[in-house]
């Protein structure tokens, strides 16, 4: 068992008493930074701000247009992703003395898992945050914004934070310990040299991600879908104040009864993206939420040839080994958190020994060619694994080896669009962490369209994956590169 020693005054100044801010690992870290020429992430800002206070910022003001809030849900340790967007109105903005942020302005998540980003849009979007993010503007005459967005995915930014978290229901971080993040300090020109090259790989990013969409909008238009894409996207739930929205869109659900009797609206009060269904459909289905039902409506037409996904596929659950096997490095153990329909996510990656993953990766090795599904948590994740991997699954994920002609990264695809994601959101159950059964994932319908359509959108997909990967290789560049000139000035 590691231990620390240390003096009180120390604990004094830092007003920490937990354990876990003071590992040696910590300590280490903090001593070997002190030794060089560095400074604080305070010094090299023009400011840090916390987002508005819960009640400034409640989910009832937004709109589907505006100025962008950006939230958590939208850092993905590196950019600024456009999913699960909200806006809220310039005159709310003003009136609530919201902070406008502009290009280049960097995001950290206060709460929950560490997540970095940058602002960063070719038109001139106005942004503001959400309760649950800093910003701070970096002085460019002193710090490059890019490299510091890698120096902070490094081995000496990134424990820095999580140093800073405080453990409770939800880990969180407060502005003292962003400002207090060391910094070594190498030269602007380096800086900049490195940031060309992070920038670079986030404007891969940006493209392979508009060619994934490219190819759903032709399933997507093919299947009729493209009308109704914005009535998903623009329904939003009420939620408690200071409470943001999840990572899934729910209907602000109102029922007006038209007859006592026989059918209720449910929707909107103005009646946009409403649906009338009947009292007995609702006793039945024991649901009165809008989501479930406008889901059902806009489901594959029998027009549109389909198949379900239990007569072309066998599916294989993954195993829990337990916290207590998670080791510091070994094989991998791909947890839900772990699995993005764009490529592996690596942030909190665990590890499994040797010898475990020897004893499990006969039932729960991933292979080529397979589609990993998330059904746990965040239901309805699908990944195309297209390269070997040494590793095994977490139960919240399943295996799906097809035995079909459709080409595995077209299933994903369909899985990850609004076509199957719509059923997805009726058939997840109501729990504080959602789950999709395997009964329910045999069910899901995945339409088929022509080859030659098939085709289009495999090419697209196939440009995407390589951009992911180029862009993949240029930001671990850029911190391998970071993390070797640290090592030199230390």
């Amino acid at each position: 068992m590691l231990n620390s020693i240390v003096n009180h005054s120390v604990i004094q100044n830092t007003n920490r008493l937990d354990a876990e801010f003071f590992q040696p690992k910590f300590l280490k870290l903090q001593k070997k930074l002190r030794k060089g020429k560095y400074k604080k992430l305070g010094e090299v800002c023009v400011f840090i701000n916390t987002g508005p206070a819960g009640s400034n910022l409640l989910a009832s003001l937004y709109t589907t247009n505006g100025i962008k809030v950006l939230r958590p849900s939208n850092l993905d340790g590196w950019n600024c992703g456009d999913g699960n967007s909200v806006f809220i109105s310039k005159e709310n903005c003003k009136k609530n003395n919201l902070q406008i942020y502009e290009n280049e302005d960097l995001l950290i998540a206060r709460v929950g898992d560490v997540k970095f980003g940058i602002i960063e849009t070719v038109a001139n979007g106005r942004y503001t945050i959400s309760p649950n993010l800093f910003a701070l503007r970096p002085k460019r005459d002193l710090i490059n914004p890019y490299f510091l967005l890698a120096f902070l995915n490094t081995k000496f930014g990134l424990p820095q934070i999580q140093r800073g978290k405080k453990l409770a229901s939800l880990a969180s971080i407060g502005i003292e310990q962003i400002a207090n993040i060391l910094i070594p300090a190498l030269p602007l020109k380096k800086q900049i040299k490195i940031g060309k090259v992070v920038k670079r790989g986030l404007k891969k990013i940006q493209s392979a991600k508009t060619l994934y969409s490219k190819a759903e909008n032709i399933l997507l238009k093919r299947i009729g879908f493209d009308k109704i894409e914005t009535l998903f996207k623009d329904c939003h739930s009420e939620r408690p104040k200071g409470v943001e929205e999840s990572h899934t869109t729910n209907f602000h659900s109102t029922s007006v009864v038209l007859d006592p009797s026989t059918r209720l609206r449910l929707g909107r009060d103005d009646n946009r993206s409403s649906i009338e269904i009947n009292i007995t459909k609702v006793r039945e289905k024991r649901r009165a939420d809008a989501e479930y039902f406008l889901a059902q409506k806009y489901t594959i037409g029998k027009s549109i040839k389909s198949i379900q996904i239990g007569e072309i596929t066998q599916i294989f659950r993954g195993i829990e080994p337990g916290s207590k096997a998670y080791k510091k490095s070994g094989k991998l153990f791909l947890r839900v958190s772990n699995i993005g329909k764009y490529g592996l996510l690596e942030k909190s990656q665990k590890y499994i020994s040797n010898d475990l993953y020897e004893k499990l990766r006969k039932k729960y090795q991933p292979h080529i060619g397979e589609i990993l599904l998330v059904k746990d948590g965040k239901p309805g994740v699908a990944l195309t694994i297209n390269k070997p991997i040494e590793g095994i699954i977490s139960e919240g994920i399943v295996r799906l080896k097809f035995n079909t002609s459709l080409a595995p990264e077209y299933i994903s695809l369909c899985i990850n669009s609004l076509i199957c994601q719509s059923r997805i959101s009726t058939d997840k159950d109501g729990s504080l962490v959602p789950h999709w059964k395997i009964e329910q994932i045999k069910k899901l319908r995945i339409p088929i369209i022509s080859p030659e359509e098939r085709m289009s959108i495999l090419n697209n997909i196939k440009k995407s994956a390589a951009l992911f990967q180029e862009s993949r290789n240029n930001l671990t560049q850029s911190v391998q590169w970071i993390e070797r000139a640290i090592y030199n000035i230390l």
